[in-house]
């Protein structure tokens, strides 16, 4: 669920802020600095999956090739208050395995 409101409502704060779940705000955190590193978006095949393990926060990635012949996994694990830095490092390490030359490469096609 996704809501918005004005930045300084008090009142629709307040109201909203029930429906706030920090676990899920870490996962999706995670996810987030992984996809926006990678200049992630709906046309391309990048994949992120975060999941909690006591204090600990597990994050899978994945970017591949329209044809699916190339392929690039990888996971790390760090506290949940690092989930931003964890993104961003899920993001890097794919980068270093070529995750970029095939991004590019579909960008070039559509």
């Amino acid at each position: 669920v996704g809501i918005e409101c004005r930045e300084k409502d008090q009142r629709v704060l307040d109201l909203i802020s029930v429906l706030h779940h920090s676990k899920t705000a870490k996962r999706v955190e995670a996810e987030r600095a992984m996809n926006n590193r990678l200049s992630g978006g709906c046309q391309v095949p990048v994949a992120g999956h975060a999941t909690l393990e006591g204090n600990k926060i597990l994050l899978k990635g994945f970017v591949g090739s329209i044809n699916g012949q190339k392929r690039i996994n990888t996971q790390h694990v760090d506290l949940i208050e690092n989930a931003n830095e964890l993104g961003i490092l899920v993001a890097e390490e794919m980068i270093s395995k070529g995750a970029m030359e095939i991004l590019n490469q579909i960008e070039n096609e559509l």
